[in-house]
């Protein structure tokens, strides 16, 4: 069998396969389709992604003409069980959101289901894990620059026909402090697009409105800006002057790349622990799971950047008021203050027509941003890890697992007896373990993994185990067969 398999662009097709590295770039190069692992790999792993990426639009139907499902009811007592136990995986209580309807009341046939189908061919249009790093490039597009100021002690000077900038009062010696000639750009970064300066107007303040004045007027009225517009407008004016007057100016290139403007303006404090939004969903993206589809949005004018990773069932009988039909881990945050944070997140239909919803969310994460890198990765990491396993709850409900085919049942049940840590002192013991798997397996035969997790399930009627160790073995086999 081919090795490697070139996946096309949209990574919907296999164009073609190959035994070597060599033979798989060059065919790639042909195809005219990156040259990467993304789209250059193993031929099983290229396979699934293709059958995933193909995957019908979800649909719905119906045993009956409106009214309350006892199909759909049933349905929802165990999903919100299942919801229930994943929540306090994270440490959190969990209650159902009331539906707006009867619980259990079909969606309008027509609208409610074609919303359904919609949103789900929507999301199995989204990209992988893939979209994180590209949004995480779009950051890095920016170009950012940071420096530190004395911003409340600054004042401008008028020298030569120059206009300079240098801090307020003089040193320890007598002598006054040096002054230096104003940065065109510092100064147009200080005033552009930034909620505190839009009272000014820009007409004044930018270098072309200072243009027309004589150096003593631009050293005046720049001193006015700098004293009645910028300083006021920091919360941590009074806090930077006891900790030494220091602030740190953020600075990128406009959208029109035609120079700098101001984005934030933070204490030094924060500046020196701060990851990014690029930096945040790079590590992420590294620790999130693979069977899910990516949505990630970047605000430019809050630097708010948001990952949604969704699932969502094939198909639904009766779908009802008060059925989640979608869920997934998210995780965000903003480069002008306030914290990383990640979780679970579903979506819940309280209505007929799936307009009205819920957003019920349980937290994994939250770290400060002025907490150390290290512990921000070490943390974001572990509650993306956390939410991965809780969500396994809610892949057993939606069948994902029913959803992967493998290409050798009994070569992976042998790596799952392993896995497992069935008995393997000897290689008699060895071969008596695989073969109480395929025994299993062949009881209820089938190519999927969740094929493969009902064999490690049935154990219990070859050997004596208890109820836990039977679920601690279909966990451990859970978790080798998602991951």
């Amino acid at each position: 069998m081919s090795k490697f398999a070139i996946l096309s662009a949209d990574k919907t097709a296999i164009l073609g396969t190959a035994a070597g590295t060599t033979e798989a770039l060059r065919l790639a190069r042909q195809h005219g389709v990156p040259r990467n692992p993304d789209h250059i790999m193993p031929h099983g792993a290229a396979l699934e992604i293709v059958m995933q990426n193909n995957k019908p639009a979800p649909t719905t139907s119906f045993t009956g003409n409106g009214g309350v499902s006892a199909v759909a009811v049933a349905r929802q007592d165990k999903f919100d069980e299942a919801q229930r136990q994943a929540f306090a995986k994270l440490g959190h209580e969990f209650t159902p959101t009331a539906p707006v309807f009867e619980r259990g009341t079909r969606v309008d046939p027509t609208i409610g289901a074609a919303n359904f189908s919609k949103e789900g061919a929507r999301i199995n249009a989204l990209p992988g894990r893939e979209a994180m790093l590209a949004a995480a490039d779009v950051i890095d597009a920016e170009k950012r620059m940071q420096f530190s100021v004395r911003l409340p002690e600054l004042e401008a000077v008028a020298d030569n026909g120059r206009l300079l900038l240098r801090r307020r009062g003089k040193r320890a010696d007598g002598r006054a402090n040096p002054a230096r000639p104003v940065s065109t750009e510092f100064v147009r970064a200080l005033v552009r697009n930034h909620p505190a300066f839009d009272v000014v107007g820009p007409a004044l303040y930018t270098p072309a409105g200072l243009g027309g004045l004589d150096v003593s007027d631009k050293a005046a009225q720049l001193n006015k800006f700098l004293q009645d517009r910028v300083a006021p407008s920091l919360d941590l004016a009074k806090r930077t002057v006891k900790q030494g007057g220091l602030v740190s100016i953020h600075t990128r290139r406009t959208a029109a790349d035609d120079g700098w403007e101001l984005y934030h303006v933070s204490s030094k404090r924060h500046t020196s622990h701060h990851l990014n939004g690029a930096q945040f969903l790079r590590a992420a993206a590294r620790a999130m799971p693979d069977d899910l589809k990516y949505e990630v949005t970047y605000d430019r004018n809050t630097t708010d950047v948001q990952f949604n990773a969704w699932a969502m069932p094939n198909h639904v009988v009766d779908l009802s008021a008060g059925d989640v039909f979608k869920g997934g881990i998210s995780g965000g945050t903003s480069d002008i203050g306030g914290s990383y944070w990640g979780g679970l997140q579903f979506i819940r239909n309280l209505c007929l027509n799936l307009i009205i919803l819920a957003d019920e969310r349980a937290e994994a994460f939250r770290v400060s941003h002025n907490a150390n890198p290290t512990t921000v990765l070490r943390k974001m990491r572990q509650g993306i890890a956390d939410s991965d396993a809780a969500f396994d709850l809610i892949r057993e409900q939606w069948g994902m697992l029913r959803e992967v085919e493998v290409e050798d049942p009994k070569a992976v049940l042998a790596e799952l007896a392993k896995v497992i840590g069935l008995p393997r002192r000897s290689a008699a013991e060895r071969d008596a373990s695989v073969e109480m798997l395929l025994n299993g397996w062949a009881a209820e035969p089938g190519n999927t993994k969740a094929d493969l997790l009902n064999a490690v399930s049935r154990l219990h009627l070859q050997r004596d185990l208890d109820s836990f160790e039977v679920a601690r073995q279909s966990g451990k086999a859970m978790a080798w067969l998602l991951a």
